[in-house]
């Protein structure tokens, strides 16, 4: 990560947006190409379901919550200098960069572009959670 700090926030917002967008798209990229080598993309009929891939992404979630709900703080057996919590979490992050690859979706500009819109939003916006 670059040391520099620049004095001007503009510059620096915009720097660090450049930085969250060039990450992501670059994991997009990462688990997009591990998918792929791994056979998550072939199908017998070379057809694909788009609305499996979120349920996929879905159960990765429902798979944290299950950690949630009988011991946060428990250690993943696969990935074990982390926590379950965040292995399923990171499952879920696969899924979602992998998912985007195959739709050339442009997740890093989305990020971006909806961190700055819900910077302008209300309080919990306008909700009351």
């Amino acid at each position: 990560m670059n040391d520099y700090k620049n004095d001007n926030p503009i510059i620096e917002k915009v720097a660090n947006d450049e930085l969250i967008e060039a990450g992501l798209n670059q994991a997009v990229d990462t688990m997009h190409r591990i998918s792929i080598k791994h056979g998550f993309w072939d199908s017998v009929d070379g057809e694909w379901n788009p609305a499996e891939k979120i349920a996929l992404m879905h159960s990765e979630l429902s798979e944290a919550l299950e950690v949630l709900r009988k011991d946060p703080n428990a250690m993943s057996e696969k990935t074990p200098d982390c926590l379950a919590l965040a292995e399923e979490l990171a499952d879920t992050l696969i899924r979602i960069f992998d998912f985007c690859g195959k739709m050339h979706l442009d997740i890093g500009k989305a990020v971006v572009a909806k961190s700055h819109y819900n910077e302008s939003r209300p309080y919990k916006h306008g909700k009351k959670f």
